[in-house]
């Protein structure tokens, strides 16, 4: 750990208002979430609030250990109006910490402008130069997975070895949405989520080769799919999808990130391509699938059953555990 200045020991530290900063990418703030349910079983009065861009915040609205959402536009940080302004708004809210989880100018310079004592972030190769002049104390993380990464930086609140947890919030408007898309297609049993969206393979991850894998989790699972896609961009790949799946899948038009989180939490099984919205469905619970880890259907489909099988047997008590049936899956492949 490298600081300009000497560190607070984590006992001195009691802040009382928090920020949190992170702004672009959705996954990115989703992994920001469990060190939000920390925060706040540490500092239960303590008033916490993250800095984010609007378009990736949806999954936070009403979550109950997150007292406000400051949201930004892109751009703020190429003029001098804009830079006022967001020092306005952070020094309106007086924080005694900043904890700065982009580690790029732009947020380390948010951390600076918000006035708090207090301002950590990330030391490393990757780290911006703005990280270093604008944070006063930096954390080096050898922690590769951005959860647990995040979550070194509440050392200096002395908070270590906390458990991981997201406890996203369910709106009602929500959960009658997606009931009302399970209601549509007759959908009152177990069912797998399919996105058709984006891909870093789009050439091999077709329709086509989408559609075969939900006929084989109808066919070998009776677990028939929903395809959401998100926007319009979207939608040509999602009916491509359903036509080509002989029956197998449902389209889902248009869904938004809360909405698909609640079906992820409610289906077997939930694969697509797109890491965001897979790391959504993981924050609600849902066993995921990326196909963009495989190379081929076989592969896929192959990864898919024994995820299912692992689950099946957990269900019906078996004495091996989830993590073993993919460790070993793994190892065989």
């Amino acid at each position: 750990m490298f600081s300009k200045y000497p560190v607070p020991s984590p006992v001195s530290v009691r802040p009382q208002r928090i920020l949190l900063i992170r702004f672009f990418g959705t996954s990115g703030v989703i992994e920001t979430i469990p060190v939000i349910a920390a925060l706040r079983q540490r500092f239960p009065k303590a008033d916490i609030a993250l800095l984010t861009e609007k378009e990736h915040s949806a999954l936070l609205n009403g979550h109950p250990a997150l007292d406000r959402l400051i949201f930004v536009e892109r751009g703020w940080h190429r003029t001098l109006r804009g830079i006022k302004r967001l020092r306005q708004r952070l020094q309106m809210f007086k924080p005694d910490a900043a904890l700065d989880f982009q580690g790029r100018f732009r947020s380390a310079l948010a951390a600076y402008l918000s006035g708090a004592k207090t301002r950590v972030g990330f030391s490393g190769k990757n780290i911006s130069f703005g990280n270093k002049v604008f944070n006063n104390i930096l954390f080096s993380s050898k922690e590769t997975d951005g959860i647990e990464r995040n979550l070194t930086l509440l050392e200096i609140f002395g908070i270590t070895g906390t458990s991981i947890a997201f406890d996203l919030p369910e709106c009602e408007t929500d959960k009658r949405n997606t009931a009302a898309m399970l209601n549509r297609h007759g959908l009152n049993g177990n069912f797998a989520v399919i996105h058709a969206g984006y891909s870093k393979k789009p050439s091999f991850w077709t329709e086509d080769r989408m559609a075969d894998i939900s006929k084989e989790l109808l066919e070998q699972w009776n677990l028939p799919s929903l395809v959401v896609c998100a926007d319009e961009k979207e939608m040509d790949k999602a009916e491509m999808l359903v036509s080509k799946a002989d029956g197998a899948a449902y389209l889902v038009p248009k869904i938004t990130l809360p909405e698909f989180a609640l079906l992820a939490r409610r289906a077997v099984i939930t694969a697509g391509t797109c890491p965001e919205l897979l790391a959504a469905a993981r924050a609600a619970g849902a066993q995921t699938v990326n196909f963009d880890n495989y190379d081929d259907v076989q592969s896929a489909c192959d990864f898919c059953d024994e995820v299912l099988a692992a689950m099946l047997m957990q269900e019906e008590g078996d004495t091996v555990s989830f993590e073993q049936e993919i460790t070993k899956f793994k190892a065989a492949a």
